[in-house]
């Protein structure tokens, strides 16, 4: 029994499937073919491809020095008997310290008189060459004891200007611990003389800009320390040389700084306009899309679809792209509505592209 049972049951199952699939079949046949979905023009923005005058500007970072820096001292050694000034700004030949000199006049004042006599012995003795009463070689004694006397009063008039200490330039001082009464060696340093306006800025450029950087070529800087200021300067200076550990040359800047806002030491942004006439085709930047085989956009066709089309972008700045390869001037391209779009999409324009 067994065996009968097992035999009604595999018919059973064999009849049901064998149901299942003629059901199954006359339902594919029957049903109703697929109707084609229309999918609306997607609304977008535009743009045009245009020519710009867009500067070609290399960028650099570097750091304020200053044209003239100096620690002041004096040539003779001596004590301190007057200190005029001992910080803010001076100008040269401004009157700093001074070295206690009281011997030195008093030298000076003793030999002026000598000078005085030697002066008047000299004169008479002219005198009575020229009638005849005294030798052509006494005259020259006497002459060459007054270019002594001349000789040694200006030997202590440079003294006494060895032991005033003035400001060789314009500029600002920095601090000293001196006083009064301070004794100073010649050579010592007595204080720090920083010009401020103008500054140089020094930066670093790739070696391979250097048939491209030129005297004269105008520069902007901007700093953390005021954001919301830029400083113009121009090249004043090319470093002939490469350096071999970095391969790049050196360059400076020269910055009027009117206001004294810059100080040597600052760390600042550079960027020297090679080429301010350089033509660019560009694009508002938020036309740009982005897969795995790289940047591209949308442009819109006559017959208002849409095409995939990949750019080779160059540089990024200020809201627009330049585009060196993939477009041409007065392409329309889609700025707003393109993360919607495929190749080949209607579109409906609600934002008219610039003239």
């Amino acid at each position: 029994m067994p065996f009968v049972k097992g035999t009604v049951l595999g018919g059973f199952l064999g009849f049901s499937v064998a149901v299942g699939v003629i059901v199954w079949a006359s339902a594919i046949h029957h049903s109703p073919a697929p109707m084609s979905t229309v999918i609306a023009p997607v609304n977008i923005k535009t743009d045009q491809a245009t020519m710009q005058i867009i500067p070609d500007v290399l960028s650099a970072v570097g750091h304020m020095r200053a044209m003239q820096s100096a620690n002041l001292n004096f040539q003779v050694l001596g004590q301190i008997s007057k200190i005029y000034t001992q910080k803010g700004r001076v100008h040269r030949g401004d009157l700093l310290m001074q070295l206690d000199d009281s011997a030195d006049q008093a030298q000076l004042r003793s030999d002026q008189a000598t000078l005085q006599l030697n002066q008047s012995t000299y004169d008479r003795f002219l005198k009575l060459s020229q009638m005849g009463d005294e030798s052509t070689q006494i005259l020259e004694e006497k002459k060459e004891a007054l270019l002594t006397a001349q000789a040694v009063v200006d030997k202590d008039t440079a003294l006494l200007t060895q032991k005033q200490l003035r400001a060789p330039f314009d500029g600002v001082l920095g601090t000293t611990d001196l006083t009064v009464g301070s004794y100073v060696a010649a050579g010592d340093p007595v204080i720090q003389l920083v010009q401020l306006a103008p500054l140089k800025a020094r930066y670093a450029v790739a070696a391979s800009f250097k048939s491209q950087v030129e005297m004269g070529q105008p520069v902007t800087l901007t700093t953390e320390d005021y954001p919301n200021q830029i400083f113009k300067g121009i090249v004043s200076y090319i470093d002939p040389s490469v350096n071999m550990q970095s391969g790049t040359i050196s360059i400076d800047a020269t910055i009027q700084n009117p206001d004294f806002l810059l100080s040597p030491g600052m760390f600042v942004e550079v960027e020297q306009v090679l080429n301010p006439n350089r033509q660019l085709l560009v694009i508002p930047d938020i036309a740009l899309m982005t897969d795995i085989q790289g940047r591209y956009v949308f442009i819109v066709q006559p017959d208002n679809h849409v095409k995939k089309q990949y750019v080779d972008v160059g540089i990024i700045r200020q809201g627009f792209a330049s585009i060196n390869k993939g477009l041409s001037v007065g392409d329309v391209v889609v700025t707003a509505g393109q993360q919607r779009l495929y190749d080949g999409y209607a579109v409906h324009v609600i934002g008219a592209a610039s003239a």
